[in-house]
C-alpha cells in the first residue's frame, strides 16, 4: 500500500470533488476521440527513471473512469522516489460525465481556477501550469498530470517540465499529429 507521502492522493481527491454528482455510469471506451491511450505510453519507465535520476520499477496502474482518469505510477525500489502520469481523456469518460458537461478541458480549467498561485509553463502542450501535485497540461482534448514530489522545488519543476514535454510529444505521436 502506498503512503500518502508518496502517492499524490490530492490529485484524485480534486478530480472527485470536481466531478461530484457526475454519476456512476460505466466507462465508454468507444466515444470521444477514439481509442483509450494508456498514461504509461506517454512517459516510459526508462524515461521516468532518467528524469528522476533513479532506477524505477514496473508501472502500477489505476483508474477513475467516472472522470476519465487513468494513472501510471513508477517507484524506486525503496519507494522514496516516484513518477506518476495521469491522463484524462474523452474516450475513457462515462456517458453520464460527458452528458453533465464534463470534459478534459472543463476539468483542466476547473483545476486551474482552483490554484490562483499556479506557475504558468510555456511551451508544454496547448496550456500548462505547475500547482499541487505537479504539472497540469492541456493538450487538445487530453488533460495530463505529472507528479513526482514537492512541486515547489526548482529541481522538481524542471523535471516536471521535462516529463510534460515528453508526455505531449508521445501523445502527439500516438495521435499521429
Amino acid at each position: 500500500m502506498l503512503s500518502s507521502k508518496r502517492f499524490p492522493v490530492v490529485s484524485v481527491a480534486v478530480f472527485f470533488s470536481v466531478c461530484a454528482g457526475c454519476g456512476d455510469g460505466e466507462k465508454d471506451t468507444s466515444g470521444g476521440n477514439g481509442e483509450v491511450i494508456s498514461p504509461c505510453a506517454l512517459v516510459s519507465q526508462e524515461k521516468a527513471g532518467e528524469i528522476m535520476e533513479e532506477t524505477l520499477g514496473e508501472p502500477v496502474t489505476s483508474e477513475q473512469p467516472e472522470v476519465g482518469l487513468q494513472l501510471c505510477l513508477y517507484e524506486s525500489a525503496d519507494a522514496l522516489v516516484f513518477f506518476q502520469v495521469g491522463l484524462t481523456q474523452m474516450s475513457f469518460m462515462s456517458e453520464e460525465t460527458i452528458d453533465a458537461g464534463q470534459t478534459p478541458t472543463t476539468l483542466y480549467n476547473t483545476i486551474k481556477d482552483a490554484f490562483p498561485d499556479r506557475v504558468t509553463v510555456d511551451g508544454v502542450g496547448d496550456e500548462a501550469f505547475i500547482a499541487t501535485p505537479g504539472i497540469h497540461i492541456l493538450a487538445g482534448e487530453h488533460y495530463i498530470t505529472i507528479a513526482l514530489g514537492n512541486s515547489d522545488d526548482p529541481v522538481n519543476q524542471e523535471r516536471l517540465k521535462e516529463g510534460g514535454t515528453e508526455a505531449v510529444t508521445n501523445l502527439e505521436a500516438i495521435l499521429g499529429e
